[in-house]
């Protein structure tokens, strides 16, 4: 996820600082789609973060031991990796996690998550700075993904994923592929958080960038105007909701019809 700083006045905007964000999109999807309590700390919160999406899993970790043994060994790795990166020791970590992940993606039973998996051992190389490697797992995690699976845990996985392709993408400026991964990352955040969310504006700004970089100006604008009516919009609705101010247009109307009756 890039974040950006930009001119209301000008209408310039560039890119600050390439970061990933590790929020509930992120870490913690390994953590509640296979159901194991990780010890896992905060690493890398954006200012802008994301909503959170609500992503469970019924399947506990017991349960998927006793579905399919091969599940405990995986279990264990999963833990201990978790607990690597929380004290920020990616190496040990990445050795762990491509331990469970060559084990998990053998399983045949339902329950098997290596896209999971492997999206955290991208994560990993990605916190190394070896964002070559990372590209491959972010595209190793989406070949995982289950087409059929449409649920809101599943379109999580796939955002949290396209934006870890897009962050590598970046770093290795491949802006021609970065703009179509980009792309991608607008529809999908549409679709899940919809069309006047923030975060939809944050996927817009991002996807203007890229254009940008491949010389598509006129199409960056379009982006960049609609994500800048996204930002103000959101600003005012919270400006409103902090002041007590039910609505400006009504409150607005509601003057005028008392300068009527004072006249």
């Amino acid at each position: 996820v890039e974040r950006y700083a930009f001119n209301m006045n000008t209408g310039k905007h560039r890119l600050v600082k390439p970061k990933k964000v590790h929020t509930v999109l992120g870490l913690l999807s390994a953590v509640l789609l296979l159901g194991i309590n990780l010890p896992v700390c905060a690493s890398d919160q954006s200012k802008h973060n994301q909503k959170s999406i609500p992503l469970s899993c019924p399947i506990e970790a017991e349960e998927r031991d006793r579905q399919e043994p091969g599940l405990a060994f995986a279990n264990k790795q999963l833990y201990e990796a978790g607990i690597f990166f929380g004290e920020k020791k990616y190496v040990d970590a990445t050795r762990l996690l491509k331990e469970a992940l060559d084990k998990e993606s053998k399983l045949t039973t339902k329950n098997s998550r290596p896209d999971v998996i492997a999206y955290w051992l991208a994560d990993c190389h990605y916190l190394q700075a070896h964002y070559d490697e990372a590209e491959a797992m972010y595209l190793k995690a989406e070949s995982y993904l289950k087409a059929e699976d449409q649920s809101a845990t599943n379109k999580a996985l796939e955002l949290a994923i396209l934006r870890g392709q897009l962050a590598c993408l970046n770093h290795l400026k491949k802006n021609t592929e970065a703009e179509a991964v980009a792309d991608r990352c607008v529809k999908l955040t549409k679709e899940i958080f919809g069309g006047g969310n923030i975060n939809y504006g944050w996927s817009l700004l991002s996807h203007s960038e890229f254009l940008t970089k491949i010389g598509k100006t006129k199409e960056s604008d379009v982006d960049f105007q609609h994500a800048i009516c996204i930002f103000r919009k959101h600003n005012l609705d919270r400006l409103t909701r902090e002041q007590g101010i039910a609505c400006p247009v009504t409150c607005l109307k509601d003057q005028s019809k008392e300068k009527v009756r004072t006249n």
